[in-house]
Parts: C-alpha cells; sequence; structure tokens
C-alpha cells in the first residue's frame, strides 16, 4: 500500500488531512487501502464517517436505531446506500480489529467554502446563489418543488466542535454504531428562501417549480443521544450561519 508521501497525518487524531491532498490520496489508493491504514494508526485516533441516512417513511425526530428500519428516499438511494456502507465498515472494523472509528451522522450542513454550483450543491448554498445572482441580475427566482418540504441545517463549525469534543472525551464502544449531530430544529424550504432572500435585499418575485420533486416532507433529526454523551449545543444560529455564509460568497464569487 502506497500512501502518499506529502499526506499530512496528525497523530493525534489520526486524520489524514489537507483538502488539496484528498483527492491525490483516493485518486492513488484503494479507498480499502487509505481505510486500512487509518486503522493502523494509534490507537487513539479516530476515523469520522459523515452520513445522512435519507429515510421515506419513518416517525421524526429520526433517531439512530431507525437506521435500515424503513425504506429509503428514492431521489437519494444511491447517496444513502454509500454512507450506510462507510458506517457500516467502521463498524465491523471495530468489532474484528478493534479500532475506535466513530461515525457521526449530521444533518443538513452548510457554511463557508460550500459548493455553491448550481448543478451540484445542496439546497441551501444554491438557494443563496440564486438569490445572490438574482438580486445583481434584477430577475425572478425559480426554487424547485412546492416549498413545503421542512429541513434542519447545521453550521459546519458547530459540527467541528461537537467531532472535536466526542474524539478528546468519548470512544467507540461509548458511541455505538453512530451517533446523530442535529440542532433539533427545522425550517420549511419556503421560509428559508424567504430568510435568504431577506438577507441579499431581493425583492423580486419567487416562483416554485412544482414539477421538481419535494424529496422526504420531514427528516429531523434527533440528538439526544449525543446529548447524553457529551455536553454540548451548537453555538451558530441559522440567522448568524446565514449572514455568514452569503457574506462569503459574495466575497469570493
Amino acid at each position: 500500500m502506497a500512501i502518499s508521501s506529502n499526506t499530512c497525518i496528525d497523530q493525534r487524531f489520526g486524520d489524514i488531512v489537507g483538502l488539496q491532498i484528498v483527492p491525490c490520496i483516493f485518486s492513488d489508493n484503494k479507498f480499502s487501502e487509505v481505510f486500512d491504514y487509518a486503522k493502523k494508526l494509534p490507537a487513539h485516533s479516530r476515523w469520522r464517517d459523515s452520513a445522512i441516512i435519507n429515510l421515506a417513511y419513518h416517525s421524526e425526530p429520526i433517531k439512530e436505531e431507525h437506521l435500515l428500519t424503513s425504506s429509503l428516499e428514492p431521489t437519494n438511494e444511491g447517496y444513502a446506500i454509500a454512507k450506510i456502507a462507510a458506517l457500516k465498515m467502521c463498524r465491523y472494523y471495530n468489532e474484528q480489529y478493534g479500532t475506535n472509528f466513530m461515525s457521526v451522522m449530521p444533518t443538513n450542513l452548510y457554511g463557508i467554502n460550500d459548493n455553491f454550483n448550481l448543478y451540484t450543491s445542496h439546497v441551501l448554498p444554491a438557494l443563496s446563489r440564486k438569490f445572490c445572482e438574482a438580486k445583481i441580475n434584477s430577475t425572478n427566482v425559480t426554487c424547485f418543488g412546492t416549498g413545503i418540504a421542512r429541513r434542519e441545517f447545521l453550521y459546519v463549525d458547530d459540527l467541528a466542535d461537537a467531532c472535536i469534543r466526542l474524539m478528546q472525551e468519548r470512544n467507540a464502544a461509548e458511541v455505538g454504531e453512530c451517533v446523530n449531530v442535529g440542532c433539533g430544529e427545522d425550517i420549511s424550504i419556503k421560509e428559508l428562501a424567504e430568510m435568504i432572500a431577506g438577507i441579499v435585499g431581493y425583492t423580486g418575485k419567487i416562483h416554485w417549480d412544482s414539477s421538481k420533486p419535494d424529496g422526504t416532507l420531514r427528516k429531523r433529526m434527533s440528538s439526544d443521544k449525543l446529548h447524553r454523551l457529551i455536553d454540548w449545543q451548537p453555538k451558530v444560529s441559522l440567522d448568524e450561519g446565514l449572514h455568514r455564509t452569503i457574506d462569503w460568497f459574495r466575497e469570493a464569487r
């Protein structure tokens, strides 16, 4: 197995770090080889797998034990299966090799350095870009779906804080197969669009294209297990996080 020589290994947390290096690692090495390398790091190292497991039919808030107890949401099935496979791999490595990999399942994430590509981005950065550009060009905005679907959003720095706290204070045996990380509150996509429009200063019309799918109507997560493991609460409100994200996008575009 040949991990690239310029890869930086943080021995404290066992992370393969460096955003510019990560694509090279996976282009030069099979995923299984990189994963196997991670398990050879010191015993106190961690491998973090983040996943949102999309259930089409389940009561919410969604708890960790609901995993694979219902059908997956059809429009996200491939994405969800890939995430579930990585989560299960962490579990079985722990069982077979005594590793200390913890799987964290965050809710919908956003923040600076997000992906704002309108063809590949998630809803919040896509809406942010649409409204910013519509404000500049004095055009109307078309949003996918009806706007009634609700989503829970967590600022990325809050997730990082929760992950670090888990790595410092807990181990895989205590965490179990996975642990949710969310803020506990959701908002409709229509409300989100109106919030973003207000921050951007957009006053034009908002059209909703109901020919596009809404996806799962609600999938708020339960973070009760996380709160039993560590004393943690998100610090960045949705309003503050949106301002940070939109300000960054405007400066970076």
